[in-house]
């Protein structure tokens, strides 16, 4: 290989690393409890994108007086994470962090595993589970739960199945239970005291935002 190829190689490289690692950094800067805050109303955001919402920025309103995480009109959004069990928040990035070639960074490719709703609705029913025992009925029953599942590009939904029995979140008392598992949001079951948008799409997979990777941004 002539000298100046290698070179260009090499530098190509380094500067790919560094854009790595900038990026990484950012991302963990983002994911601190620091962060929290936005981080729960970047999730209503693509949630309201996801159901074809419009919104405007002021409208999502972060931190609220708790247990309330997020409130979007009269919504009142307690927000929960889904994420594969024994991996943790920021786990790909901290590897990035640390990468010191471009093979270290690249994340390997395997083929999507479909997922269908009526599985979907038993594992949101399941990762709501602690937080209706903490807050009690009472309150769930004045709570909009939300449900972010991040289960990265290895697990797809298949929007073509029936949702799942949802007597589970009932029985936790929730006056309402969305989700958003990119691209779709999904509303799995309201009250009559809930907000009125989301009574209308009550079992409702809709997908209503054409740039997933713009789905969460300001």
């Amino acid at each position: 290989m002539p000298r100046n190829v290698g070179a260009i190689i090499m530098g190509t490289e380094r500067a790919y690393l560094q854009n790595i690692h900038a990026d990484a950094a950012d991302t963990l800067q983002y994911l601190t409890d620091k962060c929290k805050p936005e981080r729960e109303r970047a999730v209503v955001r693509a949630f309201l994108r996801c159901i074809g919402v419009t919104f405007v920025e002021s409208e999502i309103v972060a931190p609220s007086s708790e247990p309330v995480d997020v409130s979007f009109h009269d919504a009142r959004f307690q927000v929960r994470e889904i994420l594969q069990q024994g991996r943790r928040r920021g786990d790909e990035w901290k590897l990035k962090a640390r990468a010191q070639s471009m093979n270290d960074a690249i994340v390997t490719w395997n083929p999507p595993t479909p997922m269908s709703a009526e599985d979907l609705t038993l594992e949101v029913t399941q990762a709501l589970d602690e937080k209706a025992q903490k807050y009690g009925r009472s309150q769930c029953s004045r709570l909009d739960a939300l449900v972010y599942v991040n289960l990265t590009l290895t697990n797809v939904l298949r929007p073509d199945t029936a949702l799942g029995n949802t007597a589970g979140l009932a029985a936790q008392a929730w006056r309402s239970v969305s989700l958003v598992f990119p691209p779709y949001g999904i509303v799995l079951s309201a009250t009559c005291d809930a907000p009125g948008f989301l009574q209308q799409l009550i079992g409702r997979v809709r997908m209503e935002w054409s740039n997933v990777n713009e789905l969460f941004d300001v």
